[in-house]
């Protein structure tokens, strides 16, 4: 049997030690012993790093947008309230998040550098348009196959959650001319933002690797990992491979409950069997196995969507405990009454309630903690406490 055998860097840090090998001509000896790659230049991936890409973009006349490098953090307020808001706050290697005050770009950072290290960038927020391109390049830097891809849906976090192949001249232009400037070689990821009224988009970002989303690619009849694998095995026809415009996908993560036990099994065993989740107003089920979810939508969705809804979970919760108002108009002390009065008639004709005393017993702590006169939602303020979480929704005071 011929086994072949590739290295291909996956992330950023796969390529640190790969990157020492070409500079020590390490990927002839891999390729003595069967290990194949292909890969750029270290000057290439020094001069697409997140620290150099902005001297690149100025060298060259590329668009790109105003960034700064901090490296100690107690500086960045300073540096942040003269850079101004809104802003990207990105670590040196991976990572963004966008900051709207002092605030938050002061938390954004302390989290990035403390997982990549040497500070923080600083980079301006470009609203318009955005666009990636993968691409596959050969040794002699010619394309061999490259896929453009518009964001047509974003979620909160700046994160592409609905793309498309496009078929745009002026974005592949852009992109030849970046990859023509770093004479590169092997897997590319570019990302471009096209400001409204621009005639040039805007270069973001550039990644010695695949893209997230590079399965599209072989939905669009231009699979680049297998282009790479053939460039590497010097299979590749002359020809420039393109892909199908209008091949799109839908990504993004819905929430479930699951029960502890699993989580159980699942730390115990390494594995449990899932359950997809069942068609709701918002989500529908295919008849293959496959859910696809619509954005924004919140547990309350999906159990008033079934036969728990109740008046909790469809007023109680949405519109007095998650505002943090507790203003439903019933008092704990009646709630307490109430349940009391439940389980005298139960008892009375001898009916077993076995989750009713416990129910009981709950609304008696509540009373002797506060008392009969407040809101009787706030009994939810005790369970939070046990558990160290609080239930707060968008609007809460």
């Amino acid at each position: 049997m011929n086994v072949q055998q590739f290295v291909v860097a996956v992330t950023e840090q796969d390529l640190n030690p790969l990157k020492e090998g070409l500079k020590n001509r390490s990927a002839d000896r891999l390729a003595a012993v069967g290990l194949r790659t292909l890969m750029p230049n270290p000057d290439a991936i020094y001069a697409t790093s997140k620290l150099r890409l902005p001297k690149f973009c100025h060298d060259n006349g590329i668009p790109a947008p105003r960034t700064i490098h901090v490296l100690d953090q107690g500086d960045l307020p300073l540096h942040a309230d003269q850079f101004g808001y809104p802003m990207f706050i990105k670590g040196t290697v991976a990572g963004a998040k966008r900051a709207a005050n002092v605030a938050q770009a002061t938390a954004a950072a302390r989290g990035l550098n403390r997982t990549w290290g040497g500070g923080v960038l600083l980079q301006e927020v470009i609203e318009g348009e955005e666009y990636n391109v993968a691409a596959v390049l050969a040794r002699d830097h010619s394309i061999s196959a490259m896929v453009s891809i518009k964001k047509v849906g974003v979620n909160e976090k700046g994160k592409g959650v609905m793309c498309t192949v496009v078929d745009d001249p002026a974005i592949e232009r852009h992109a030849v001319s970046v990859l023509e400037a770093l004479d590169w070689c092997g897997p590319v990821e570019l990302e471009f933002v096209l400001p409204k009224g621009a005639k040039a988009p805007s270069l973001i970002e550039v990644n010695c690797r695949f893209p997230s989303w590079i399965l599209l690619s072989h939905w669009a009849d231009c699979s680049l990992p297998a282009v790479l694998l053939e460039e590497i095995l010097g299979q590749r026809p002359g020809t420039r491979v393109k892909a199908r415009p209008g091949t799109s996908f839908v990504r993004d993560i819905a929430e479930t409950a699951v029960p502890l036990a699993q989580l159980d099994r699942l730390a115990r065993f390494g594995s449990v069997a899932g359950q997809a989740p069942a068609p709701t107003a918002n989500r529908r089920a295919d008849p293959d196995g496959l859910a696809v979810a619509v954005t924004g939508i919140s547990t309350l969705d999906v159990v008033n969507a079934g036969s728990g809804r109740n008046t909790a979970t469809t007023d109680k919760f949405p519109n007095r405990i998650l505002p943090r108002k507790f203003d439903a108009g019933f008092s704990t002390g009646l709630m307490h009454k109430d349940v009391a009065l439940f389980l005298d008639e139960a008892a009375l004709f001898g009916v077993p309630t076995w989750v009713g005393h416990a129910v009981h017993d709950m609304w008696q702590f509540a009373l002797m903690q506060d008392g009969p006169d407040v809101d009787f939602t706030t009994i939810v303020k005790h369970a939070e406490g046990w558990a160290g979480a609080e239930l707060k929704g968008k609007g809460a005071k």
